[in-house]
């Protein structure tokens, strides 16, 4: 089954929600049997609702909204108020869904910044490089980024030269100017400053360790 949405047009399966915002045409296309439960209400707040949500593998959407179907059909004591529990219950499985989405959005996004910088560590990285090969903007890479590391890209980039450069010094006789050239430092005393902000000790101290 096909549903269009203003101009997107999505594949539908069993189990999925789709919002649709006031004014917003739809239409539905089907070469076969479907059941769809239409719901209409006011949410609190419309702005943390996903557009498409997949329900649950434990079909708490679906449940829920079979679970509002019924009590409107059957409209026992205390109806309404359990229609308003349920109406609750399926806002917040709404918005916990469309959390999930944002942080798997964010996460996507963190990893392939991450990518980048695994990979040309030993290059003159700027945030406004970086963050267009994530098709991010830098503000939004800043912020994502620090969802899921707690650090900044550039003290997480540092931290990786950091890395490769004392493997080098514990495993090569390479120079210390060599060994800043190779980890995208600017010079061995800038390798230097780094290293003793970073462990306490100096490039020499360590190497002889």
């Amino acid at each position: 089954m096909r549903t269009r949405q203003g101009e997107i047009i999505h594949t539908m399966h069993p189990g999925m929600a789709l919002i649709h915002p006031p004014d917003l045409p739809h239409a539905d296309y089907a070469d076969s049997d479907y059941r769809l439960i239409y719901l209409q209400w006011t949410p609190w707040s419309a702005e943390d609702l996903p557009l498409v949500c997949h329900d649950d593998a434990d079909l708490s959407l679906t449940q829920t909204a079979q679970a509002l179907l019924r009590e409107w059909r059957r409209q026992e004591e205390g109806w309404e108020r359990m229609m308003d529990v349920l109406m609750e219950r399926l806002e917040q499985l709404l918005r916990r869904a469309h959390a999930a989405q944002n942080r798997s959005a964010w996460e996507q996004a963190a990893q392939a910044a991450e990518d980048v910088m695994r990979r040309r560590y030993r290059e003159s990285l700027t945030i406004a490089e970086i963050a267009s090969k994530a098709c991010l903007s830098p503000a939004s890479l800043n912020r994502y980024f620090a969802r899921v590391h707690g650090q900044t890209p550039m003290d997480y980039l540092w931290s990786i030269r950091i890395q490769h450069a004392l493997a080098l010094l514990h495993h090569t006789n390479l120079t210390l100017e060599t060994v800043a050239g190779q980890c995208g430092f600017h010079s061995a005393s800038h390798l230097s400053r780094h290293i003793k902000t970073n462990t306490g000790s100096s490039p020499g101290r360590l190497r002889g360790s």
